[in-house]
């Protein structure tokens, strides 16, 4: 009742001037860029990082050797929760809270996902960055709500050609 349903804009946390060194400009990229270094630390250097990544590879074997699968996935989900949370805060002010926004913005964030490769997080960043300038072109070319059927064709386009994505290998397992 007190914020009603229209759009609210997003606090500020740094009062800066106008122009391209508004908050609203940097705080997504460097919120992105700050999680993508943090997940590659996480990954590569981390003990709790590798449990993850076996227990994605394979939960049987994972479980097998010992690790805690049931703790994990669920640390998975705080820590997926917790960058939703940081992206969702880092782009507010270009977007405006809205709740509405939800299935937009899951996907625009699926989309890059699966163009990448499900399972790739450097080739997620590089599917969002190219999705980003195709939709910006889109836009200038068709406009408006055409621009989202120009990015939801080239996804289609892109999984009809390779459907384990752009940077995905092909799913193989050891028997």
């Amino acid at each position: 009742i007190e914020w009603s349903t229209e759009p609210q804009p997003f606090p500020r946390l740094f009062s800066s001037g106008g122009g391209f060194i508004e908050e609203k400009f940097w705080l997504p990229v460097a919120a992105c860029a700050i999680t993508i270094v943090g997940l590659e630390f996480l990954y590569r250097k981390t003990l709790v990082g590798r449990a993850f990544l076996a227990i994605a590879e394979d939960n049987f074997a994972a479980r097998a050797l010992g690790l805690p699968e049931r703790n994990l996935r669920i640390a998975s989900y705080a820590l997926a929760g917790a960058i939703g949370g940081l992206a969702g805060f880092a782009g507010g002010q270009l977007l405006l809270a809205f709740f509405a926004n939800g299935p937009l913005l899951n996907f625009y964030g699926f989309v890059p996902v699966a163009l990448g490769g499900l399972g790739n997080n450097r080739g997620a960043v590089i599917g969002g960055l190219a999705l980003g300038i195709f939709q910006q072109a889109a836009n200038f070319l068709v406009g408006g709500i055409f621009s989202s059927v120009a990015v939801f064709s080239l996804f289609i386009i892109v999984l009809l050609i390779a459907p384990q994505g752009l940077f995905g290998g092909q799913a193989a397992r050891r028997v």
